[in-house]
């Protein structure tokens, strides 16, 4: 079943990919971009990572939480546990609010065919990340990324239907390039 956020993300990713790659070209001296030898340094000593191999390893095909059981029961106990923590993760970067300056809001997915014609995914498998104080940080269309952030693990439910389970408030991102993966 598809869920609100799901359908507004795949509705509008067309558009994204033609007009924020010409948009934000300019964006990539954002400060909130770290290097790769930055990227290494946050993570060994304040946001140790995680992985949507953590996040995903159970099945979570509940959209309607009024039906099923309860949160703790649907997600395990590993993975609640990285809730309120700093944690880094890797993932793909799929706009959902971003000026010509640069991104304020995005989904990190896994993997990059989730948008338009892609696979259909369930909530365990994305993170929806706002970057604190509306920083901003330049569209990364092919390239992973790991961004750091505060997690927060828990259904978010809108108008009876559970929309994410993972949100995160992201400090800084780093784009890999393939060289510093």
């Amino acid at each position: 079943m598809m869920t609100k956020q799901f359908r507004q993300l795949t509705s509008i990713c067309l558009i994204l990919a033609f007009s924020a790659a010409s948009a934000l070209a300019g964006a990539a001296a954002l400060p909130n971009v770290l290097t790769p030898a930055q990227a290494k340094d946050l993570t060994a000593k304040d946001y140790p990572t995680t992985s949507f191999a953590v996040l995903r390893t159970f099945p979570y095909d509940d959209a309607h939480p009024s039906t099923g059981p309860t949160p703790e029961a649907k997600i395990p106990a590993e993975v609640r546990a990285l809730n309120g923590k700093n944690v880094s993760i890797r993932g793909y970067m799929v706009p959902v609010d971003f000026e010509s300056e640069g991104i304020t809001h995005f989904v990190l997915v896994p993997f990059t065919d989730l948008c338009c014609f892609g696979v259909m995914t369930g909530p365990n498998e994305w993170v929806d990340v706002e970057m604190t104080a509306k920083k901003k940080v330049p569209f990364s269309a092919w390239d992973q990324i790991l961004v750091f952030g505060k997690l927060d693990v828990k259904e978010v439910v809108h108008q009876g239907a559970v929309e994410s389970i993972y949100k995160m408030q992201a400090e800084s991102i780093s784009i890999l390039k393939a060289e510093s993966r």
